[in-house]
């Protein structure tokens, strides 16, 4: 819930338009979930082939970018188990190319902070513990600070 209100003075209270305002603003946040919803159902829809496909195309793409073939320490995400673009043959790349890798670990109260911790190669990868969405996640506490490197390419 966003409240905005517009009024001339501090001292002024908001008034009936400041309200239709305030609740366009709402119907805005509703109408946004809505099409999370509607889009949520349509990625899930997709055949998992024409996700495959589409993935090893869009991850061919990446590896052609010259910002990919400078890079030396890549973030990259790992994807939900459906409806997103899989970022895993590009993990692979990375790794067959020598790069030191960093995955994201959502953490903190309300799990509000994304740490960047690097992963070894891709067994590790592949044995990562799922998060409540399934998505591919180090464990905490795994890495130290030492473990901190310059992420020179973020992939998203």
């Amino acid at each position: 819930w966003l409240h905005v209100c517009f009024c001339s003075s501090a001292a002024e209270k908001p008034g009936k338009e400041d309200r239709c305002l305030s609740l366009s603003v709402c119907g805005a946040v509703m109408e946004k979930a809505v099409m999370r919803q509607q889009m949520r159902s349509l990625l899930r829809s997709l055949p998992k082939d024409k996700i495959t496909s589409s993935s090893l195309c869009a991850c061919d793409r990446v590896t052609k970018l010259s910002a990919f073939s400078a890079a030396s320490c890549v973030s990259i995400y790992l994807a939900m188990p459906t409806g997103e673009c899989s970022t895993i043959s590009l993990v692979e790349e990375l790794f067959r190319r020598g790069k030191s890798v960093r995955v994201p670990r959502v953490e903190g109260l309300g799990r509000q902070e994304m740490r960047m911790l690097p992963v070894g190669n891709m067994e590790e990868v592949l044995s990562l513990p799922r998060n409540k969405w399934g998505i591919p996640e180090p464990l905490a506490g795994a890495y130290s600070l030492d473990d901190e490197e310059l992420v020179d390419l973020v992939i998203v």
